[in-house]
């Protein structure tokens, strides 16, 4: 929970847009509470493979180390994926939740 372990990035570089970068990741937040709600849960952040390691495995053992840790406290896992990763992600018993915007 946002709360539980402070500021998810360091502060943004001068050359930084930081008020664009703080509204972005805020929505983010806000979209993971609509959808889980105040559920203690394991957020898996940035999982990416380099493009010329795709369809190896990579990502499926990344994302099986998250479950991993989800299944051992009991907790559920979210994750934001693209449309691309989405089979990936429902291999793993993610589902899909429409991003409400605005």
């Amino acid at each position: 929970m946002p709360d539980e372990r402070g500021r998810r990035y360091p502060p943004w570089h001068a050359d930084m847009p930081g008020e664009e970068c703080d509204a972005f990741f805020l929505r983010e937040e806000r979209e993971r509470e609509r959808v889980m709600g105040k559920e203690k849960r394991y957020y898996l952040d940035t999982v990416a493979t380099h493009p010329d390691y795709q369809r190896r495995g990579a990502g499926s053992m990344l994302l099986q180390w998250g479950c991993d840790f989800a299944n051992q406290d009991k907790v559920s896992a979210y994750a934001d994926a693209t449309k691309d990763a989405a089979r990936l992600y429902e291999r793993f018993g993610f589902v899909d939740e429409p991003t409400r915007l605005g």
